[in-house]
């Protein structure tokens, strides 16, 4: 019973580690990066794979519901960098 508590803590541990651990990770949210550039390249970053993705599907290489999935989770993240963008300037020209 012991060693199964154990092992358990140890691979939720494991599991959690990325999300305290490091930064710039896959797991990097928008709001934590602080760079005004970094956001603008992180925005044109995923204006062409949005582009790559919507041409992939009119090709036929992608299905419809993996073309929505990833429109809905490109366009949200577009957003969320935009906002965090524009939140950073307006904190710069105050500030």
């Amino acid at each position: 019973m012991t060693l199964a508590l154990v092992i358990t803590t140890i691979l939720v541990l494991i599991l959690l580690a990325p999300f305290f651990l490091g930064s710039g990770g896959l797991l990097q949210e928008a709001n934590s990066i602080n760079s005004i550039e970094r956001l603008e390249a992180l925005r044109q970053a995923l204006l062409l794979r949005y582009l790559q993705d919507e041409r992939s599907f009119k090709e036929g290489n992608l299905s419809e519901r993996a073309w929505n999935k990833r429109r809905e989770y490109l366009t949200n993240r577009y957003i969320d960098v935009t906002r965090r963008s524009d939140y950073l300037a307006r904190m710069k020209q105050e500030g």
